[in-house]
């Protein structure tokens, strides 16, 4: 699946774009027992229209290693196309990373999520939103088969003097994943992601805003929300 949504980035000849945002995440300020520092974050982003679809892609680099060497590394990329007329598209993505615990030199992977569904976008006002409906395979050691829901949204205020924009992710998971500290685990988890972001637009390509993350049973067995704020700077060209 990767491989084909590299294939057609690669081939398509339609308009795009890009941006790259740099974040100071607050973690640390909010919530100091679970986080060691605040740290900066690298945001690329590429979205493509295609004549019968979009691809986007985004790359995240975490600096939460020591002395802010990057700690973190995080790819996303999805594929929505359409060979018919209904106003709904085949979604295929690829979502995987690695990093180093911190205060260590062992590495680990964010492991690898393969998901194919449907994808349904709409318009808020005059800006277009979407949502789709997957199904899921993270490949743990005891691989998990799950659906997901996503919903994307942008919306203009004040003659586009603000955006509001972000995305929510909910999903299941296996709570056993095949290590030693989950053996004892049973069934499924659901779990929650968000990232809402309010911008203000200094110019057309230039912002300063703020993003909010949400974890719900990412970081945490115990059924608990993260609220995770971060200041940030957006250049898009």
């Amino acid at each position: 699946m990767l491989t084909l949504l590299l294939v057609i980035i690669i081939l398509s000849k339609s308009v795009f774009s890009q941006s790259l945002q740099l974040q100071y995440d607050l973690r640390h300020s909010i919530d100091p027992e679970n986080n060691k520092s605040n740290y900066p974050s690298l945001f690329y982003e590429y979205f493509r229209n295609l004549e019968n679809g979009a691809l986007f892609t985004k790359i995240q680099s975490d600096f939460l290693g020591e002395h802010h060497n990057i700690g973190q590394l995080y790819l996303q990329i999805f594929g929505e196309l359409k060979f018919w007329k209904p106003l709904i598209f085949l979604h295929l993505e690829y979502n995987g990373g690695l990093g180093i615990a911190e205060g260590t030199a062992y590495g680990y992977y964010i492991n690898n999520a393969y998901l194919i569904g449907a994808q349904y976008p709409f318009q808020w006002g005059v800006d277009w939103q979407s949502a789709s409906l997957c199904y899921r395979y993270n490949s743990f050691n005891e691989p998990s088969h799950d659906m997901q829901f996503s919903f994307y949204w942008t919306k203009m205020f004040w003659q586009d003097d603000f955006t509001f924009s972000g995305n929510f992710v909910l999903f299941t998971q296996n709570r056993d994943i095949g290590q030693p500290h989950t053996e004892n685990l049973k069934g499924k988890k659901v779990v929650f992601w968000g990232q809402p972001q309010i911008w203000f637009n200094l110019t057309k390509d230039f912002s300063i805003g703020s993003q909010i993350t949400l974890y719900y049973n990412i970081y945490s067995y115990s059924n608990s929300m993260l609220v995770y704020p971060a200041i940030a700077v957006k250049y898009r060209f």
